[in-house]
């Protein structure tokens, strides 16, 4: 007696395993990035709103300015602009900065999510018209 297994071709193949790492991707990412924009974005705001209580717990030798330039270090390029406008905003008084930026993130991240949508959408009509066509 012989098992017969099924024999699975490169395309399929890949194609399962494309879909199942998206679909893990996808799951994870869209939770995780809209809690990490709004934690670091409230924390960030809360800092800069409450320097002066924070700095009794917090020395700060070379006031604000060195905080901002050691967070930013740990961001991206594109983020970093985007919290270097934020702390400028912040430290010239305008306390609701912070919440702006995650508002107009939040909408980034909706807009992004809606076009994955549309990509998805497309890539499973390719699929099926190329399976049509096989």
């Amino acid at each position: 007696m012989t098992d017969k297994v099924p024999q699975i071709n490169e395309r399929s193949a890949a194609q399962r395993t494309l879909i199942a790492a998206t679909r893990r991707v996808g799951d994870a990412m869209s939770p995780f990035s809209t809690w990490l924009l709004a934690g670091s974005g409230a924390a960030l705001s809360l800092v800069v709103a409450n320097i002066e209580a924070v700095s009794k717990y917090i020395a700060i030798t070379h006031n604000l300015s060195r905080f901002a330039e050691e967070y930013e270090r740990g961001l991206l390029p594109p983020i970093r602009w985007i919290a270097r406008s934020s702390m400028k905003k912040a430290i010239q008084g305008d306390e609701v900065a912070g919440a702006r930026m995650i508002a107009k993130l939040s909408q980034i991240h909706g807009l992004l999510v809606a076009g994955q949508s549309v990509l998805a959408l497309i890539a499973i009509g390719a699929l099926a018209l190329g399976m049509k066509m096989e």
